[in-house]
């Protein structure tokens, strides 16, 4: 019943990306109503056909890729530059976990200062920056995103399964 469904939804959406294309061809002002709705649509086809493990998290303006370092000290989630050689920023196991953890808590979108402040009042030791952005630019390049950057605040977009889907992402490198 499963693939039933997702067939029809496949179909619908590409019955809407036609309207919208008709849409846009006959009027002067659809652009921006159409833009919009054609990224919604992509966001809908990312739930319905999630990326290979392997592409997941190589993806975005700035051509990061995303690894697990293992160390003597423990795992670290590595952000890099696609056809860069140069040091990756890192984030801990623990730090990763605990800045999921904290946002998830918030009821409302927090700004990236606060954040910090939250992370740290938590944690034994106050992150880096660098270290917080890495986790929120690996959550927003996930397909579907885990977070949700609008007017500079951050949100999880389910906060109901935000912190498995954090764990999953991990796991997923």
């Amino acid at each position: 019943m499963a693939k039933k469904q997702s067939a029809l939804i496949e179909a619908a959406i590409k019955e809407m990306r036609q309207l919208l294309a008709m849409w846009l061809e006959t009027s002067t002002k659809a652009s921006k109503p159409v833009a919009r709705m054609l990224r919604l649509i992509d966001l809908l086809e990312g739930h319905l056909r999630p990326e290979p493990a392997g592409k997941r998290h190589t993806r975005g303006k700035q051509g990061r890729r995303y690894s697990i370092e293992n160390t003597a000290t423990g795992q670290f989630l590595a952000e890099g530059k696609t056809g860069q050689k140069s040091s990756p920023f890192k984030i801990s196991k623990g730090m990763y976990d605990l800045t999921a953890q904290v946002l998830v808590l918030s009821e409302s979108p927090l700004l990236f200062e606060e954040l910090m402040e939250l992370v740290a009042a938590k944690g034994a030791v106050a992150p880096g920056e660098y270290q917080i952005r890495v986790a929120l630019r690996f959550w927003m390049s996930s397909s579907p995103p885990l977070v949700n950057r609008h007017r500079k605040k951050y949100h999880a977009i389910d906060r109901k399964s935000f912190v498995s889907a954090t764990q999953a992402a991990w796991e997923s490198l």
